[in-house]
């Protein structure tokens, strides 16, 4: 076994170069005294993480602490260092800035003299946004964006205000920002507490005489970098770039910002933009747990947890659930960057960028696709298609290139199943798969969670209608069969939706309705077969008739001894026939090449539950195999099968499928102990999540594992087990809950 204490110190190590990769402040001129310039994306400063004292290369002391109860701040190349409060409800963007400490070096008084100076570009608001401002006092003083005098036009604001709350307005410069366009302009503001005057340059050039704030200047202030009115009334925006604090009054000069303002100094271009791996998303799959998601907001979060959601799709924050950005873009714009800064800011680990995109917006799409590798390189990024059509998905893809995609066909409506609709959503899984496996990305799934029975424009036959029980299950368990690599279920409940919308998971009383457990239930079981579904190519998948239903796939090939990997020779529905008592296998392979199956019961019903439609098969398989391994989805055991002359016989609920492997027990991606994130490999990131919480696991199981691999090395089928539903779904989302809670250069 490996040294722990060695390893210890080395994952100590690992955890300060993730904070130092999280903010680059560097001494920039030894000539300067206290000059230091600030570069970097964003960084979430929480009340739980801070206040933090941040350090030089060299590792002096920069005495500038972060002191904030909640909010963020970035400052990189066309990053907002501030979301659009207006635009979200999540805690995150109430940015309450950067401060200086009352005692230490940039703090007002010290040496009698502060310049901060920083690239600035106004976003147009209706609303005051302040620049620079003191918190403590009893007086203090503001520099704010001002509300715009005429449309299109932006000022500048200087006022103090006394322990009274009285304002005494210094300068307002109404045409500053004259400009409906604003690009980005230098700005510096220099103060002298001796003479108490205060001095504001825009490009180098001294855009108002001195302003006199008399003892305002010479009181012992904290400086607020960007912060938000404290009653969160105030919301404006505004990018901010290369932010550079001096405790000398620096003069323009020629702008070289060597002993002078950097007026003249270029605008740092930010991070370049690096290709991602072609297999980005497969490997994000891998080291992620099986995606069970909802369209969710941040209602009934215990509701979401209890059935077993391991990942919520919204626009807003949904606290101690990992987290999928739910984009609207339609073009890369200042709107778009800072809606980009509030998901990343929110620790989010997944963008999808447009909801049924239109054919008219993809160059624009991949665009902000371009904007999100650039500023977030860690996250995944995909698209919900608007359909399937071949040469639209070719379209999609080939242009954004997305690491993965998502589509939805909703198959539940009127009052019976419809041949027609079920043919057609059959068909739509296969041109999916098809471009899945063409593209060698991942390929996601909208389920259908939501009936529309008050829509008022149509018949009651073309409504939709909540799906029973084996109706959810044939939807998913089909996919998994036919290769998808997750799930979202629309919707989970139904807050500020269209009242067409009756019930969700949850109905509008916020109590889960009857579809609630069948979801809770599958969900459970779907966590237990992705663990090692997520490691498995997909090579073939063959429809298997019943010999009743009135219909047959129109691409979906039906099932004969050649399928797959040939060595099933036979399959057999017993029983009575019936209506839809058909079936689906698909076949698998992992990275060594061994064989896998799944069985799916296609059997299912308008309100009839999976037990109402229990289905026996008989697999005859050839002479070369006599026994064959069941990953159990209710138990997470792996089951030897001893096969009586080659073939086996069992049962399935309806809507319901069964993982197989041919050659031996060790099913791909299996939980090994110590693997607390479920990446499939143990290691460093693991320790550091049982260091926040012991309660994830035993240390023991990550010493004795660590450097393990689930990829190629799952436990035998005696020896090893994944955890029961239940307890495994309580690990996963303890584990996505600390990781969504992670500064973002740590969530994997």
């Amino acid at each position: 076994m490996k040294n722990f204490y060695t390893l210890f110190a080395s994952l100590l190590l690992f955890a300060s170069g993730l904070l130092s990769e999280a903010l680059l402040f560097q001494q920039v001129s030894a000539a300067t005294v206290g000059l230091y310039e600030f570069d970097t994306l964003s960084r979430d400063w929480t009340q739980a993480n801070g206040p933090e004292r941040f350090f030089d290369s060299s590792g002096n002391d920069l005495h500038f602490d972060v002191k904030v109860n909640e909010g963020t701040v970035g400052l990189s190349s066309d990053v907002p260092s501030v979301a659009p409060a207006n635009s979200f409800s999540l805690n995150f963007n109430r940015q309450q800035s950067l401060e200086t400490p009352l005692t230490d070096l940039f703090t007002i008084g010290t040496t009698g003299e502060l310049t901060v100076e920083f690239w600035y570009k106004p976003l147009l608001t209706d609303t005051l946004r302040f620049i620079l401002s003191t918190t403590n006092g009893p007086d203090t003083w503001s520099i704010t964006q001002a509300t715009p005098v005429v449309s299109g036009t932006q000022g500048i604001d200087i006022f103090t205000k006394d322990q009274d709350g009285n304002v005494n307005r210094k300068k307002t410069e109404n045409q500053f920002l004259d400009d409906s366009n604003p690009e980005w302009s230098h700005m510096a503001f220099t103060f002298d507490n001796a003479s108490g005057d205060v001095k504001m340059y825009r490009d180098g050039a001294l855009e108002t005489s001195s302003i006199n704030f008399g003892p305002y200047a010479s009181t012992s202030h904290t400086l607020r970098i960007g912060a938000n009115n404290p009653t969160n009334t105030f919301v404006g925006k505004f990018l901010m770039d290369d932010l550079r604090i001096s405790n000398e009054v620096l003069l323009p000069g020629s702008g070289t910002g060597v002993d002078e303002l950097a007026w003249n100094a270029s605008l740092s271009e930010g991070p370049t933009l690096q290709p991602r791996a072609p297999d980005f998303g497969k490997q994000w799959v891998r080291n992620n747990p099986f995606m069970i998601s909802s369209w969710s907001r941040p209602n009934y979060l215990d509701l979401h947890h209890d059935a077993n959601f391991n990942t919520a799709l919204s626009s807003e924050a949904l606290p101690g659930t990992a987290g999928h950005f739910r984009g609207n873009f339609s073009e890369l714009n200042d709107e778009a960057r800072t809606h980009v800064q509030w998901g990343i800011n929110a620790g989010v680990s997944a963008w999808l960028l447009r909801d049924e995109l239109p054919p008219d917006e993809i160059a624009g799409i991949a665009d902000v696709a371009d904007y999100i590798r650039l500023v977030d390189p860690d996250s995944l990024i995909y698209v919900s298609l608007g359909g399937v059509t071949p040469s639209y998905v070719d379209n999609v893809l080939s242009t954004i290139q997305p690491d993965a995609f998502i589509y939805n066909f909703y198959p539940w409506k009127g009052a019976t199943n419809s041949s027609d609709l079920l043919r057609a959503h059959l068909d739509n899984m296969q041109v999916a798969r098809q471009k899945s496996l063409e593209y060698d990305i991942p390929a996601f799934n909208f389920i259908q969670s939501f009936d529309d029975l008050n829509n008022p424009v149509l018949p009651p036959d073309e409504r939709y209608r909540l799906p029973s029980g084996s109706e959810l299950r044939t939807e998913l368990f089909l996919k998994l069969a036919g290769g998808f690599k997750g799930f979202t279920y629309f919707l989970f409940d139904l807050d500020k939706q269209s009242e067409r919308f009756e019930k969700a998971l949850v109905d509008r009383n916020g109590a889960p309705s009857e579809l609630y457990p069948h979801a809770q239930q599958a969900n459970a079981e779907i966590q237990v077969l992705g663990q090692s579904l997520r490691f498995l190519e997909s090579t073939d998948w063959r429809h298997i008739w019943g010999g009743v239903t009135g219909f047959t796939p129109n691409t979906v090939p039906q099932w004969d001894p050649t399928a797959g990997q040939g060595q099933i020779v036979d399959i057999e529905i017993n029983g009575t026939a019936a209506d839809l008592k058909d079936a689906m296998v698909g076949y698998f392979e992992d990275d060594l090449g061994e064989e896998y199956f799944m069985l799916v019961n296609m059997w299912h019903g308008m309100g009839l539950d999976p037990d109402d439609l229990i289905s026996e098969f008989t697999v005859t398989l050839d002479n070369s195999i006599d026994t064959i391994w069941r990953l159990n989805r209710l138990t997470g055991l792996v089951e030897e099968i001893p096969l009586v002359s080659n073939e086996f016989t069992f049962s399935l609920p309806g809507g319901t499928g069964d993982l197989f492997k041919l050659t031996d027990g060790d099913f791909a991606g299996l939980f090994l102990p110590g693997d607390f994130d479920m990446s499939g490999d143990v290691d460093g990131h693991d320790f550091l999540l049982w260091q926040r919480d012991q309660s994830i696991g035993v240390l023991a199981d990550w010493q004795a594992n660590y450097g393990m691999s689930s990829s190629f090395q799952s436990a035998s089928s005696k020896a090893a087990t994944v955890p029961e539903p239940t307890t495994g779904l309580l690990l996963v989302f303890g584990t996505c809950v600390f990781c969504s809670l992670l500064p973002r250069n740590r969530i994997v």
